[in-house]
């Protein structure tokens, strides 16, 4: 998943040679799938179709993953039901990251596909009050230093048991036929 900046506007005419220029900022797989993405949102809230109009730049936005952030999305998805508004939040480094985990967990939780979720808002999270989800709440430093919760444990989700190597090298022995005449 990447972060897109796409510039798209109406092919000029004579009646407007210079037409406005629209701005989003997409996530996507590719450049390609960006620009599809942004065609089928400018034709959905300003009536621009794409054989209407012009891509000006698609640019991939590359952040530097320095430090870990809280972000919060804001988005609407469709399912077997109808249409819904969610918000969510994710803690990673970059906001592909976190556009990422979130499309997955949409995916698994929701069964929505990419094509299904629209993202409304996308915000970095400053303020650790501003965090409404108690399990990005648990995992900040501030809530980590505090003196409740110095006993916080982070459980492996899917430990397995060390294979005994006498179990595993008995499991197939070696065993020669006998032939009796």
């Amino acid at each position: 998943m990447n972060q897109y900046t796409v510039l798209g506007r109406k092919i000029p005419t004579e009646a407007m040679p210079n037409p406005e220029i629209f701005k989003m900022t997409i996530f996507a797989q590719n450049e390609m799938v960006a620009e599809s993405r942004f065609w089928v949102y400018l034709n959905q809230l300003q009536k621009i179709k794409r054989t209407h109009g012009q891509t000006v730049s698609v640019q991939q936005v590359i952040e530097e993953e320095s430090t870990v952030k809280n972000y919060g999305i804001q988005l609407r998805f469709r399912d077997q039901i109808g249409h819904h508004n969610m918000y969510r939040e994710a803690r990673e480094t970059t906001a592909a990251r976190a556009m990422a985990k979130m499309y997955s967990e949409m995916a698994g939780q929701y069964h929505c596909r990419y094509q299904d979720i629209q993202i409304i808002k996308f915000e970095v999270i400053a303020n650790f009050e501003d965090i409404r989800r108690q399990k990005i709440v648990m995992m900040t430093p501030h809530a980590i230093n505090e003196e409740h919760n110095h006993e916080v444990k982070f459980p492996h989700p899917f430990a397995q048991n060390p294979v005994k190597r006498a179990a595993k090298s008995m499991r197939f022995a070696k065993k020669i036929p006998v032939i009796e005449v």
